[in-house]
C-alpha cells in the first residue's frame, strides 16, 4: 500500500517552527506539519490545508516551494510492506496567527541552527538542518516489522542550470 503526504516547514529569517505530533505518525516528536492527501487534492491544496488546520498559518501558491521527497518503506508485522512517499516543502511567507490544534502543539519557533535534537525523530536528526538551510534530498528510510531504522539513505540532489 503506498499512500502520498505532504511536510511543510515554515521558514522565517533563520527560525523554523515545528510543533510536537499528537496522533498518527511520528507521536510525541517535533515535526513540520502535514499530513495525507485527500482524495482528488492537488499539491497546493494539500499544502494548504494541512497548515491551516495544524498550526493556523496560510501560505499562497507561489510561496509553496517543493524540494525534497522522503519515502518510508514500513515492513508491518503482519508481512505487508506500507511506503509513504512525502513531499517535502519549505514556505517563506505566510499569513495568519500561529495555533495549537488537535494534531499539533507546543508549535514553537526554532533556531535552525539550535533545534530541539531529543524532541526530533532519529530519522529527521540526519536530514533537517541541511534542508532548513537549502540542500535538497531525495531520501530513502526503511523500517523493520519492530519499528526499527534499517536503512537510512539520503541522496542530495544537485540542480544544474
Amino acid at each position: 500500500m503506498t499512500q502520498r503526504y505532504v511536510l511543510v516547514f515554515f521558514i522565517w529569517g533563520l527560525e523554523v517552527l515545528l510543533g510536537i505530533k499528537t496522533r498518527k505518525i511520528l507521536v510525541g516528536f517535533y515535526n513540520g506539519h502535514g499530513g495525507k492527501y485527500e482524495p482528488g487534492e492537488s499539491f497546493f491544496e494539500a499544502v494548504k490545508r494541512e497548515c491551516f488546520v495544524e498550526c493556523g498559518l496560510e501560505p499562497t501558491d507561489e510561496n509553496i516551494q517543493p524540494s525534497s521527497i522522503l519515502t518510508v518503506e514500513h515492513q508491518k508485522p503482519d508481512g505487508l510492506l506500507e511506503i509513504q512517499i512525502v513531499d517535502i516543502v519549505r514556505v517563506y511567507e505566510f499569513s495568519g496567527k500561529v495555533i495549537d490544534s488537535e494534531e499539533m502543539i507546543g508549535n514553537h519557533w526554532f533556531k535552525i541552527h539550535n533545534l530541539p535534537n531529543e524532541g526530533l525523530h532519529p530519522e529527521k536528526s540526519a536530514w533537517i538542518k541541511d534542508f532548513l538551510l537549502g540542500k535538497d534530498f531525495n531520501i530513502t528510510i526503511e523500517y523493520d516489522s519492530n519499528d526499527n531504522i534499517i536503512r537510512n539513505q539520503i541522496e542530495i540532489w544537485s540542480w544544474l542550470f
